[in-house]
């Protein structure tokens, strides 16, 4: 089987590497000044812990809409207008995996 250039130039993530590096440090007893690069440095919710676990246990389990449920979106836009003052229209707002992923399909796609 052969393997295309574009799947030979894929590289170790930086972030992922900073932060073995800082890990390794760490242990070693190195002091490491932590900018969390691309850890949330919060604790996730227990309100969003127990809903996923709910939905989990009912067997409530299914492809979401790709840009976000309905209920995300308007909780987005709500936390938007609260917290930034900020009117957004529903069509504006997606949900994505994560940074690294939204960035690449945005340079991806021009």
């Amino acid at each position: 089987m052969s393997i295309s250039q574009l799947a030979r130039s894929i590289v170790e993530s930086p972030t992922l590497r900073l932060n073995e590096e800082a890990r390794i440090l760490r242990e070693k007893g190195e002091p490491v000044i932590h900018f969390g690069i691309g850890e949330p440095k919060n604790k996730t919710p227990i309100t969003a812990i127990l809903g996923a676990a709910a939905k989990l246990s009912a067997g409530d389990v299914k492809y979401t809409p790709s840009a976000g449920t309905p209920s995300l979106k308007k909780a987005i836009i709500r936390y938007t207008e609260e917290n930034y003052n900020k009117m957004i229209a529903p069509e504006n707002v997606i949900v994505s995996s994560g940074a690294k992923h939204s960035l690449y399909n945005i340079l991806y796609s021009l």
